[in-house]
């Protein structure tokens, strides 16, 4: 298959290295930039009835930038001198400073008393920015620096822009940590697998070169089309374990081929054969990750171009760059022997295990298939959400200013759920302040309701003719607390009600609450109503999300299948392949939401659960894990494929398969395991979650499946392993050799 291919490749290797030279300089200029490139956020998504509703609304400022300034103190009220004093010297401080803040929303303002707490120790206000997010975003140092936090007083700094800059920070030190712990880790693993300094350093050579080239082409996607931030650290991780597995499958056969003949011959063998799994390995991983640019959602679409830019450049880097250094070093490769005979042979003990395993097939399947399944259980009662600042630890001060006016306030004083209405006429007809006063008044009579606010609910002594009256002479208007309503509360025939209720946003009673508020609203050609905020934001996003997921768990089943079809030339291998990674994942989603949404091994893994699950953690999760973990059954299933070839024996070409690829398809577990681990620790919790996840489902599948399950089934199932209608039949059933 790689024969023609690899001696052209050998005859230009200069021209070749020339390039990759050329192309690492280049990368290493352009790779530190891409931060500057990529967004935070990205959970947007258009067309749902959430987004229009703000989009209505955005003349009435919705669509604003804005920060929240949050005091607290642990003695003080905000009825004192001493408490008023210091908000007002706070918030003038900020506006003489920065020029951007257009307008302060305080409690000393008319309405302003919602923004004191029940208890009056904490008060938030908000800062009216002229400016767009990323903009907002570099302010936030300058801002914290300029609060001053003496006299018992405890001032954050939250919102949207604050959150996005401790995200990119999080973000950025994460992967500067994960990098500094994990390549000397995985260096030394190797060291240890290998026995030999060459040999161990060119699998992480590789995994580094093809991350900075994949940052570098990120910078270049990320200036041109919108981008999550969060692509750079499941680009590394999967970059670093990935090119790292890849380059040390390759350098193993080829040192294993060195002791049957020359050079030449050894990497021709070592290419026809890992080279060709681990081709076919890529594709089914860049498959699962392709499924992520169906949703049209940023971050979704970001973290899958990210994936497949890594995944191919470590293939091309594996298929090309590492084949000439691989002939160039020939025997070379085991120079400078570190640890020569520290792992023994392992070839007989991988054979008795498999041998052992195919002796009790059923019981041991049966018993497997439990476990799975019973570490995938916790899974069934998982709640999807997208908490604003449950992506940070505690640590972050963004974090901390979001917990306290969530505990202070109620997550439902402080992200009140939005409806904007649009008339035909204008929005002061009597006819359509009837309307609305009606669908206010429906309102109130709902469960859990604090308090309505809109334009006919105002003042609660004042009924439907009085507002009637009063806005039929707007102009005479001379109450501040009316003229300032009205300002943001009405834009042209658009009006905005506010709903504030008694519940956290994301407790399942909001969600109830706003379909309720759904059925009730207008929608007809005098009058139309759109329900939108927090809550609504995330049940919209979470059904459009999960009404196309089995779409694309269809088509990647289905893709996947096909391309191990055109690989074993078999009807049961493909399919069996898929059964035992899906049980893998799902026994990972269960980890995950033992972990992340009920809370243990808080302490250790440094994070704060909201009783969550990220919302798009889970398709994440399955879009890369369904290619990535797929991988070793790959390997391990190419490697008995080669040997039933020669002998057609079944239980003989198991056991050799797992004989010979025990050892090294360990190694690369390890290694991936290591990796996710070291991001695992990080401070981003969805990358946490993803990362520690995947190094579950990982291990998972390079040990109980590949070392149990594998063996189990392939001596259940017997010849019938192979069997393939003969149009799919290859005329050259050893094409590996």
């Amino acid at each position: 298959m790689f024969t023609n291919y690899i001696r052209k490749l050998i005859q230009f290797r200069w021209p070749i290295l020339t390039f990759w030279v050329v192309l690492l300089i280049c990368s290493s200029i352009f790779a530190p930039r891409v931060f500057s490139v990529l967004k935070s956020g990205g959970f947007n998504l258009e067309g749902t009835e959430s987004h229009t509703a703000i989009t209505k609304l955005e003349h009435l400022g919705l669509n604003k930038t804005t920060m929240e300034v949050v005091f607290h103190h642990n003695d003080l009220t905000y009825d004192s001198e001493i408490y008023q004093e210091k908000v007002f010297t706070t918030l003038r401080s900020i506006k003489d400073q920065f020029p951007l803040v257009s307008a302060v929303s305080s409690p000393n303002q008319s309405g302003g008393k919602e923004l004191v707490s029940p208890n009056g120790k904490t008060v938030y206000t908000i800062l009216w920015l002229e400016a767009d997010l990323n903009t907002a975003e570099q302010m936030t140092v300058d801002v914290r620096k300029s609060l001053d936090q003496s006299n018992g007083f405890t001032i954050h700094l939250t919102g949207s822009p604050a959150l996005f800059y401790d995200i990119e920070h999080a973000s950025q030190s994460d992967l500067e940590r994960a990098e500094r712990i994990t390549l000397p880790i995985v260096l030394l693993l190797l060291l240890f697998v290998f026995g030999s300094l060459i040999a161990g350093l060119l699998p992480v050579a590789t995994g580094f070169f093809s991350v900075l080239i994949t940052m570098a082409i990120l910078f270049f996607i990320g200036s041109r089309v919108e981008m999550s931030i969060f692509t750079v650290n499941i680009a590394s991780f999967l970059g670093l374990g990935v090119a790292i597995d890849y380059s040390l499958l390759l350098v193993n056969r080829f040192r294993e081929e060195l002791t049957q003949g020359d050079t030449t011959a050894a990497i021709l063998k070592t290419m026809n054969t890992a080279g060709k799994a681990l081709l076919f390995s890529a594709l089914t991983t860049m498959i699962g990750l392709s499924g992520l640019l169906i949703f049209d959602v940023t971050l979704l679409r970001s973290v899958g171009i990210g994936g497949i830019t890594v995944i191919l450049v470590s293939l091309i880097t594996s298929l090309t760059l590492i084949p000439i250094i691989l002939f160039l070093l020939g025997s070379r490769i085991n120079s400078l022997a570190i640890f020569p005979n520290w792992l023994p042979n392992t070839h007989a003990l991988w054979e008795n295990i498999a041998l052992a395993v195919m002796r009790r097939p059923w019981p041991l399947i049966a018993g497997t298939c439990i476990f799975l399944l019973l570490l995938g259980i916790p899974f069934l009662h998982v709640r999807l959400g997208a908490p604003p600042a449950g992506v940070l630890p505690m640590t972050y001060d963004s974090r901390q200013g979001w917990e306290l006016l969530r505990n202070e306030f109620g997550a439902g004083k402080t992200t009140p759920i939005l409806i904007a209405v649009e008339s035909e006429t204008s929005t002061f007809d009597p006819e359509v302040l009837e309307r609305l006063k009606k669908l206010t008044t429906e309102i109130s009579r709902q469960k859990h309701i604090d308090r309505v606010e809109s334009i006919v609910d105002i003042n609660p002594e004042l009924n439907l003719g009085d507002y009637i009256s009063l806005y039929e002479n707007r102009e005479a208007i001379t109450n501040p607390q009316i003229t300032r309503t009205l300002d943001q509360l009405v834009f042209d025939n658009i009006t905005l009600i506010r709903v504030f209720t008694e519940l956290d946003s994301d407790n399942p009673m909001s969600e109830k609450l706003v379909n309720d508020i759904r059925s009730i609203q207008p929608n007809d050609s005098d009058m139309q109503a759109w329900t939108g905020g927090y809550t609504a934001g995330v049940m919209d996003l979470r059904h459009n999300l999960y009404s196309e997921f089995p779409k694309v768990v269809l088509l990647i089943f289905a893709s996947i299948y096909i391309t191990l079809l055109i690989m074993f030339r078999s009807i049961i291998l493909p399919l069996k392949a898929i059964l035992m990674n899906a049980m893998s994942i799902f026994a990972s989603f269960g980890a995950l939401v033992y972990i992340f949404q009920d809370g243990h091994f808080e302490g250790p893994l440094n994070f704060s659960s909201v009783g969550q699950i990220e919302v798009t953690a889970p398709i994440i999760l399955f879009c890369i894990l369904f290619g990535l973990s797929m991988d070793y059954e790959v390997f391990l299933l190419a490697r008995i494929k080669e040997t039933y070839d020669k002998t057609h024996d079944n239980t003989v070409s198991v056991a050799t398969g797992l004989a010979h690829t025990g050892k090294i398809i360990t190694s690369a577990a390890l290694v991936v395991i290591l990796v996710l681990a070291g991001f695992g620790f990080g401070d981003l919790v969805l990358i946490k979650a993803v990362g520690l996840s995947m190094a579950i489902a990982i291990a998972l599948d390079a040990s109980v499946v590949r070392i149990i399950l594998v063996p189990a089934l392939m001596k259940v199932m017997g010849d019938f392993n192979w069997w393939a209608p003969k149009f799919l039949r290859s005329s050259n059933r050893s094409n590996a050799e």
